[in-house]
């Protein structure tokens, strides 16, 4: 059971990952993965099968890497509402380098993985 919730909770986060700058997919992905390894091979392979969530799982799984079209698109929302969010916001000059620190991390994360040719 225990497992079953930390993958449920895990895809949750994957899929608004899609859409949410900063939160990583990938990651959260293959927790749930792992997890419903474990506790639901029906969901696992479901996950695994999947059009699009699936790619990314197989993708990291034989590659260790992150295809180009979803470096790009992440690069992409990541640099808009982070430099929107910097601009806007009345954040302390610390905080701020703290923010662009962990942006250059995640994008450094990112574009460092293979990018698998298929």
């Amino acid at each position: 059971m225990f497992f079953l919730v930390v993958g449920t909770l895990a895809l949750a986060l994957g899929v608004i990952g899609l859409v949410v700058p900063l939160l990583p997919t990938t990651p959260f992905l293959i927790l749930a993965a792992a997890c419903f390894m474990r506790s639901s091979p029906r969901i696992h392979d479901w996950l695994i099968a999947h059009p699009l969530l699936g790619k990314i799982l197989r993708d990291w799984q034989e590659h260790r890497g992150i295809a180009l079209p979803y470096k790009v698109i992440s690069t992409g929302l990541i640099v808009v509402f982070a430099s929107y969010s910097l601009w806007t916001m009345e954040l302390s000059a610390p905080l701020s380098v703290a923010v662009g620190t962990a942006i250059l991390l995640v994008l450094g994360f990112i574009w460092t993985r293979p990018t698998p040719l298929k």
